[in-house]
């Protein structure tokens, strides 16, 4: 490709748009960025340019996720005396860029569209501020509005790219609006009907695929999540788009118990965009808290605001996840932040997929989330299991007569397929049970419902209870958790367990810690019945590993 001398011409900024977007399809993003950037500053570039160039290099940002690059490029621009429609243009692709700020830059950009007469910019704005990507405020009715009228422009200038885009946005909308239906048959338009051919149309079917599989993921459909991948593989979509819909299979993954196959999922996702990567450690941290040796010990602070930024539905699954994993760690007050992420998105009145915040926060700590939720209960949001959630959440709250309720609840979570939650419905109403056989009956039933699946370290802490209680059973601790470090010891049991391991007999570990024999026998069966171990060889293997 020959490069201008001082003139530019629209024929060869044509041509660096082709080759930035072919660079982006190998998933070159720097390659593609440069080449942009040193177009973006080529002597005799005019304003008109800028806007074509720019225009792509959103798009090559959207297939392979590299923003901060892309930010850089953009905003000296802004420093330039462009013209109305430029600058508009402009800002209402930096609005995209930062979904922190879309609303300052994506107003101004529709501003300064509007003055130009520029009406295809107008669309392209009034799109980029209708989509829910951190907040749902201004409200949901107004957003499709804006829908509307963007897809009005896109018909009345022969814009299809504008129309699609116009379905996509409205689809996420819809969902959020618990309009399920609706939402589905909008992305179906983009996906079904995107021409390959057009950069713009490509971005807008792999934002369909995505928001789709998200959503799918947030109503419990977790087969037909994990299905928009395989769409995928049948269309070109950049790496960002398919590293997101294959980590979407993974979370499907993790809800059907197959912790190992979404990490093999996980594996094989490349992409540096900081959304992907951040995701991926979420889920990864999720997978690995059950077949693991050790809980996770990733704060995921950084992980979760940077899904938060992108995304209200995968920000929430990492508040779970965060809570979850501080649990299994014991920190004290795990739930701190579900609080919070309920009361921000409480004004907006979402009706889709927070019930998991809800439910979440419940566990951890009721008196919090009765307090909570007490104006939200109205736009609980819509789905089958949701509606489990929330009978789960009011039982944890004390609305419903526990014992039937938590039975009636792992009946419907196991007909779903989701026998985690199903086991600790369970487990629940073992502790509540009328009788002392109806409480083993639930134990047991729990414990039925992980054998066999990844679920190992919930299984080892159910199988260790059944120890405790002296119940019969055949299944054993997992290889996996067997030497766990989390086994719930206190400090006097590790103390005793460090010197079991070390070979001390019983008289010994009692003459060291000052205690009687028989304290010091009562705590090594207590150790037994706890790791799931029986000789000192075994225990020694647990100490070394710890």
């Amino acid at each position: 490709m020959e490069q201008p001398g001082v003139a530019t011409s629209s024929a060869w900024v044509e041509e660096v748009c082709r080759s930035a977007l072919a660079l982006a399809m190998r998933a070159d993003a720097g390659g593609a960025t440069d080449l942009i950037a040193g177009a973006l500053r080529t002597p005799g570039r005019t304003d008109a340019d800028v806007v074509p160039l720019v225009s792509t290099l959103l798009t090559v940002s959207h297939w392979t996720g590299e923003r901060d690059r892309a930010l850089e490029v953009v905003g000296p621009l802004l420093t330039e005396p462009l013209s109305a429609t430029t600058r508009g243009k402009v800002l209402t692709d930096m609005a995209l860029l930062v979904p922190r700020e879309k609303e300052i830059r994506g107003r101004e950009g529709l501003a300064e569209l509007t003055i130009a007469g520029d009406d295809q910019g107008r669309a392209s704005a009034m799109l980029g501020l209708a989509f829910p990507s951190v907040t749902l405020l201004p409200g949901l009715d107004h957003r499709l509005r804006l829908c509307d009228a963007a897809e009005s422009l896109g018909r009345q200038l022969g814009d299809e790219a504008i129309v699609q885009r116009s379905a996509a946005v409205r689809g996420a909308v819809l969902a959020y609006g618990g309009r399920i239906d609706e939402a589905s048959d909008s992305f179906r338009s983009v996906w079904d009907r995107a021409d390959v051919e057009n950069p713009s149309m490509v971005t807008w079917c792999g934002n369909a695929l995505v928001n789709h599989a998200l959503i799918l993921l947030g109503l419990g459909e977790y087969d037909e999540a994990a299905a928009m991948a395989d769409v995928a593989e049948i269309r070109f979509l950049g790496s960002r788009h398919r590293g997101l819909l294959q980590a979407t299979r993974a979370a499907a993954l993790i809800h059907r118990c197959r912790h190992r196959a979404a990490l093999e999922v996980l594996d094989s996702i490349s992409g540096r965009a900081e959304e992907l990567t951040s995701l991926v450690t979420l889920l990864r941290s999720a997978a690995t808290v059950e077949v693991g040796r050790y809980v996770p010990r990733e704060d995921l602070t950084e992980e979760v605001e940077a899904q938060e930024q992108v995304s209200m539905l995968t920000g929430w699954l990492g508040r779970v996840v965060q809570a979850d994993l501080r649990a299994a760690r014991r920190e004290p007050r795990p739930h701190r932040d579900l609080g919070p992420a309920l009361r921000r998105l409480a004004p907006s009145r979402p009706a889709l997929a927070w019930d998991g915040l809800a439910l979440a926060l419940a566990r951890h700590a009721p008196e919090e989330a009765a307090e909570t939720l007490a104006d939200m209960w109205d736009f609980w949001p819509v789905g089958e299991r949701a509606a489990i959630q929330r009978d789960f959440t009011e039982t944890l709250l004390g609305r419903h007569d526990p014992y039937p309720a938590y039975l009636d609840i792992a009946r419907r979570y196991a007909q779903r397929g989701e026998v985690l939650p199903a086991a600790e419905a369970m487990r629940r109403a073992s502790r509540v049970a009328p009788s002392g056989s109806e409480s083993l009956t639930a134990h047991r039933s729990a414990i039925d419902l992980l054998s066999g699946t990844d679920a190992e370290r919930t299984l080892a802490s159910l199988l260790r209870e059944r120890r405790v209680r002296r119940a019969p059973g055949t299944a054993t601790i997992p290889d996996s958790q067997r030497y766990s470090v989390n086994g719930g010891l206190t400090p006097r049991e590790s103390e005793v367990a460090q010197r079991a391991a070390q070979g001390l007999t019983s008289k010994e570990i009692a003459a060291e810690l000052g205690i009687s024999v028989g304290t010091a026998r009562n705590h090594l069966q207590r150790l037994r019945d706890k790791l799931g171990i029986r000789s000192k060889r075994e225990l020694a293997r647990w100490a070394e590993a710890r």
